[in-house]
């Protein structure tokens, strides 16, 4: 068999399409997200949109804390018999409730980070970007529950188109100000996820409720909630350190440069979301069948990211040739971060077959050890050394990461398939 027929039978079937669609929504959705990046870098003071990027950042962060892991136990439910519908609700509730409340936290940190930037703008920015964007992304996680990620890709689609139209509407209409903007990006968000909340309810003839989750759903999510906060952590809080320390300039460039390195990852992104259900199934039965297909991912995922990193490390050039001089440093940034995508491809999945064997606990461990060694050099390069020292330290604590999570997928070969637990017993 040609390995163009090896192609066309992987995606013929129900991983390759899912795989596809996945690809389909990622690609969409961080183009749409680097675009705004970009054209607010255009539009925006320079200083402004390097406040902008770390208000954004540390949304994501507390994006992390607040949706309590209640996503990730509906897709490991829903894939082991439990019902869409009441795992929908729960997730949609926690998120509402646990977001805005964890809104409310990040106004009393912003004077530390970021307090040239209004209470208002930043509270407003902060809820486009944790409430409405995770009522998407709930959305997308029951589409990959439910293994029709089709669905999830119209969801992701729609809420990307709604929020680039609300970048057109900024940049003709408004006074091209943070503040304004701010109003934009909270009406694009809100209108993206109603209609990514609609698409799904009607493809799977669900209906959303509020529903509190339940003691022990918070107690089974607050694994997931501190590897989400750690990996959240480790993937942003440079930015804001940058900010703290006075580098507003710095911190808009670099958040440039580190975004155009991440879209590289979107294939990875896609396989990891089309095989997430499969690697519950697979841990349940037996770890070392985790291991096996995780390795088997690695294979692929590595290669792309290592041709990818070399092709980001030779055009970075392009970038200001391109774009223009205000971009120069954009170009620095990215060939210092080219290795990024290597890096996560050789993480994800051995920390999925951790995850899918119920030895999350194991993966939690070593990612909070990476956030720490993360935010330790940050705090003693940043002052020093600015972007550069972000730079360095990102990529030491990623190595890092990614050579521990192997040593530890390693023991799954031997290992003995996972207890039944919560809703496996019961789905009341």
């Amino acid at each position: 068999m040609s390995r163009l027929d090896a192609l066309r039978r992987d995606a013929s079937t129900e991983s390759g399409q899912n795989a596809l669609w996945g690809m389909a929504a990622e690609v969409g959705q961080v183009l749409v997200s680097l675009g705004i990046f970009l054209g607010l870098a255009l539009v925006l003071e320079t200083d402004e949109f390097g406040r902008y990027s770390a208000v954004v950042a540390m949304a994501m962060i507390m994006a992390n804390i607040a949706h309590l892991g209640s996503h990730v136990l509906m897709v490991r439910r829903v894939s082991r018999g439990a019902d869409l519908e009441r795992e929908w609700q729960r997730t949609i509730t926690t998120v509402v409730i646990g977001t805005l409340v964890g809104a409310n936290i990040l106004l009393l940190l912003r004077p530390v980070f970021v307090p040239t930037v209004g209470i208002r703008t930043f509270l407003l920015i902060t809820l486009a970007q944790t409430t409405f964007f995770w009522l998407s992304e709930a959305s997308t996680q029951a589409s990959q529950a439910m293994r029709r990620l089709k669905v999830g890709a119209k969801s992701k689609l729609t809420f990307a188109a709604v929020r680039i139209l609300s970048l057109i509407a900024f940049v003709v209409f408004s006074d091209h100000t943070l503040n304004s903007w701010a109003y934009y990006a909270l009406a694009g968000a809100a209108l993206g996820s109603i209609g990514s909340l609609k698409i799904t309810e009607r493809a799977f003839a669900i209906k959303t409720r509020l529903r509190p989750p339940s003691l022990h759903d918070i107690k089974s999510g607050l694994p997931f909630v501190l590897s989400a906060t750690s990996d959240g952590v480790l993937d942003s809080i440079d930015r804001p350190l940058l900010t703290r320390y006075g580098f507003d300039v710095a911190a808009g460039f670099y958040t440039m440069g580190y975004r155009i390195a991440t879209i590289s990852v979107l294939p990875i992104m896609a396989m990891a979301r089309a095989t997430d259900a499969s690697f519950f199934e697979k841990g349940k039965r037996a770890p070392a069948e985790a291991l096996d297909f995780a390795k088997r991912l690695t294979m692929r995922s590595a290669a792309y990211g290592l041709v990818v990193g070399v092709l980001l490390f030779t055009c970075a050039p392009l970038i200001p040739w391109v774009l223009g001089d205000k971009f120069d440093d954009v170009a620095t940034v990215l060939r210092y971060v080219a290795v990024l995508p290597f890096l996560r491809g050789i993480q994800m999945f051995p920390g999925n077959a951790l995850t899918g064997s119920d030895r999350h606990n194991v993966r939690l461990a070593l990612m909070v050890f990476a956030m720490l060694l993360n935010l330790g050099l940050n705090l003693i390069f940043i002052p020093r050394y600015s972007w550069e020292g972000a730079a360095a330290t990102t990529l030491i604590a990623e190595s890092v990461f990614a050579v521990s999570l192997w040593i530890a997928a390693s023991r799954l070969r031997h290992a003995e398939a996972p207890v039944p637990a919560d809703s496996e017993r019961s789905t009341v």
